[in-house]
Parts: C-alpha cells; sequence; structure tokens
C-alpha cells in the first residue's frame, strides 16, 4: 500500500512539474553532490599549503606569497560579501575556498585545462583558482603586485561563478555565468576581457552563443555575446533578480521559465507597492 501511494504521489507530482522539470531537478542533486566530492580531491591536495582566514574565505597558498596573502583574502573576503549579497545566502557555502597560485604551471596543474595565460583566475567544482599578481608580469601593465591586484581584482569574476553555482544549483547556462561574471568585473574594476564593452544587443542568438564557446577561435565572439544576453536578462529581472532567478533555477525550472517567473514575481511586487503606497503615506501617525 505504501509504494502504491508514492506511486501515485510521485505520478501526480510528475504531472504537475513534468518530466523535464524533475529531470532537471535530479540532474542538479547530483551535479551538487559530484562538485562537492570534486572539491574535496581538490582541497586534500592542498593539505601542505599554508592557510589564512579572513571572514568566509580560507586562502590556501605558498611560502613565497606569505607577504602578500593576508592583503588577497582581505580582498577576497570583501568581494565574496558584496557578490554574495544578490542571493539568498542559505544556499552558499560558509566558507570559500581560494588557492593562490604562485604560477600558471601550479594553476593547470591544480585544476586540469586552466593553465591559459590569458586567464589569471578560474573557478572549478567549487573551488577558485588565482594566480599570485607577482607571476602576473607585465599583462595588466607595470606596478606593485597588490596594487594590480586591488586595481584589477579577478575575484570579481570567478567568485561570481561560485556563488551563480552554488545559488542556482548548478542549473544555468554557461554563458549566463560567463556574461555575468564578466558585467561584475568590468562594473567593479574597469576591465572587460574582450576589446569592446558589451552594448547589451538584444538581437543576439542564445544559439549563436553557445556554439561560439565550442571554438576557440570565437571565444571572443562568445564572450561578448554572453555579455550582451546576460545584460538583456538583468535588465529583464530589474533590482534584486539575479537571488530570485537563482531560486527558481535552484528549484528545478529551465532558464527561459525561470526569467519568466522572477520577472513576474518582481512585476508583481511593485504592482502591490505601486498600490500600497499611497494608503501609507495617508496613513495617520499616531
Amino acid at each position: 500500500m505504501a509504494v502504491l501511494l508514492l506511486s501515485i504521489a510521485g505520478a501526480r507530482l510528475e504531472v504537475r512539474l513534468g518530466v523535464p522539470h524533475l529531470f532537471r531537478l535530479a540532474r542538479s542533486r547530483v551535479y551538487c553532490a559530484a562538485r562537492e566530492w570534486q572539491k574535496a580531491r581538490t582541497l586534500r591536495t592542498l593539505d601542505t599549503w599554508l592557510v589564512t582566514r579572513t571572514g568566509n574565505v580560507v586562502l590556501h597558498f605558498t611560502p613565497g606569497d606569505a607577504g602578500i596573502a593576508p592583503a588577497v583574502a582581505r580582498y577576497a573576503a570583501d568581494t565574496y560579501t558584496s557578490v554574495s549579497d544578490a542571493y539568498d545566502g542559505r544556499s552558499l557555502p560558509r566558507e570559500v575556498h581560494v588557492a593562490l597560485l604562485p604560477s600558471f604551471e601550479a594553476m593547470a596543474e591544480l585544476i586540469p585545462g586552466s593553465g591559459s595565460e590569458r586567464s589569471v583566475g578560474v573557478y572549478w567544482a567549487g573551488v577558485v583558482g588565482v594566480v599570485s599578481p607577482a607571476a602576473w608580469g607585465d599583462m595588466f601593465g607595470e606596478g606593485q603586485p597588490l596594487e594590480l591586484f586591488r586595481r584589477y581584482n579577478p575575484l570579481n569574476h570567478e567568485l561570481t561563478h561560485l556563488a551563480l553555482d552554488y545559488a542556482a544549483g548548478g542549473n544555468y547556462p554557461l554563458w549566463f555565468s560567463e556574461g555575468i561574471a564578466q558585467i561584475r568585473e568590468y562594473e567593479t574594476t574597469g576591465y572587460s576581457w574582450v576589446n569592446t564593452v558589451s552594448t547589451g544587443d538584444p538581437a543576439v542568438s542564445v544559439i549563436a552563443v553557445e556554439r561560439a564557446f565550442r571554438s576557440e577561435e570565437t571565444l571572443g565572439a562568445a564572450y561578448r555575446g554572453s555579455m550582451d544576453l546576460s545584460r538583456v536578462v538583468l535588465d529583464r529581472l530589474g533590482a534584486g533578480g539575479l537571488g530570485r532567478l537563482a531560486t527558481f533555477l535552484r528549484s528545478g525550472y529551465g532558464f527561459e521559465q525561470a526569467v519568466d517567473l522572477a520577472a513576474a514575481t518582481a512585476s508583481a511586487q511593485a504592482i502591490t507597492q505601486d498600490k500600497a503606497s499611497p494608503l501609507l503615506k495617508e496613513r495617520p501617525q499616531r
């Protein structure tokens, strides 16, 4: 009888939510479990590294970066606090692990496929890796390592990836994660990976952008397109919309449906506030 009741309840749930919804929800749960497993593996390779803790950030570093590690940890903690404000804090990790890597080679060794000299940071499976500014060379011009790090702070980009990944339960398209990370990076530091700044062009095709990410030759177009698409989405969601969107994504909705629901929620809240405001103004003081 219990099995029959569960089967009936499951069938009703499947009818109400739909098979694709349940599939995305299940896939999200599996992804999150796999992410934490890989995260634990990555952290085991950092067991012998030095560690400093500031706020929610645990910074792993080598002796060569001992002089700048405390400052980098402070930048990381401040950045994470700022990035996480857009989300429901209960869905984000209480501890964020950042590895300050002595070289691009060290980053490639820790996180396979991440050693491109065009990127000084990477997010992968719950861990952020960032190359020490002492190893940047002349990538960002001349200056003291800490000053360059403060000015270009790649953690804005990578911690945005991490926050969305946890808040949405891994249920989001690549282009959106890259788009909002670039927008955050540009708005806070003025740095843009592509030569020209995104204009928020609504005519950009999602299919074209996703296809562009598959080839190194078209990555520039992919990143530019992801910024344009993401600006359109964020403009539609309005203030506080990123957190609402992540909530629907974490619940198993597809991206387009989640955007529609998050935007509708914002519209309903705005209408409620507009209707309530005259009454609030006319309410007598006691």
